[in-house]
């Protein structure tokens, strides 16, 4: 047992915090089920539910928004 704890990407501005954990829950649901491991598949999660919560949809996000938040955020580490 253990746990994970990280701070999500910031964004510019937020339009709704609205399904955000939906989408990060999805993101983890779907990035394991293709093989990932949970430490490599929180960082994603976590830069979609950014890139969700910059979007006016419900736990919707915008893929590319996504992976350019996830490169900056690592390119911190």
């Amino acid at each position: 047992g253990g746990y994970f704890a990280l701070t999500p990407p910031k964004i510019e501005r937020e339009v709704s915090a609205t399904g955000c954990g939906d989408a990060l829950l999805g993101s983890l649901i779907f990035d394991i089920s293709r093989g990932a491991t949970l430490p490599d598949a929180l960082p994603a999660a976590a830069a979609r539910a950014s890139a969700s919560a910059a979007d006016e949809r419900t736990a919707l996000w915008d893929e590319p928004l996504a992976q350019q938040l996830l490169k900056q955020w690592t390119a911190q580490f």
